[in-house]
Order: structure tokens, then sequence, then C-alpha cells
């Protein structure tokens, strides 16, 4: 069922976001960035460290910050 609260959803009062094949350098470095972050904190779950650990909420936010400047720059 739609309810039409689809957050990622293109609208036209949104900018349409840049497709992967025309991100300029600096997008394509915060996407190499924020794939090793994502490698590095399942790699420290899978270690058996766990969801509280302080290494992996540290690994989670820096992920966060860099997924929030990837999509405001490819909006942008």
């Amino acid at each position: 069922m739609t309810t039409g609260t689809d957050i990622g959803a293109w609208s036209p009062s949104r900018p349409k976001p840049l497709p992967a094949g025309s991100w300029t350098p600096m997008l394509r470095e915060l996407a190499d960035e924020i794939d090793a972050l994502r490698r590095e904190m399942e790699q420290t779950y899978e270690q058996g460290i766990g969801f509280q650990s302080e290494h992996l909420l540290a690994i989670s936010q820096k992920l966060d910050v860099k997924i929030n400047e990837f999509l405001h720059r490819r909006l942008s």
C-alpha cells in the first residue's frame, strides 16, 4: 500500500538528483568514504563487538555525517 509519504521519492518541488555518471570528483570521493565506512562497520560488527560498542557508534556517526554531506552536495 502506498501512502505518498516515501521520503526518497522525487517530486517536482525537489531538485532531481545527479545520476552517478555525472558526479563531481568531490561526490565520488564522498561515495568512496561512505563505502569504506560501511565496510568498516560491517567488519567491526562481524568481529562480535556488538551494536553498543563505542567504536561501532563512532563509525556510525561518521557515516551519518558523510551520508548527509553527500546528499546535500548531490542535491545542490
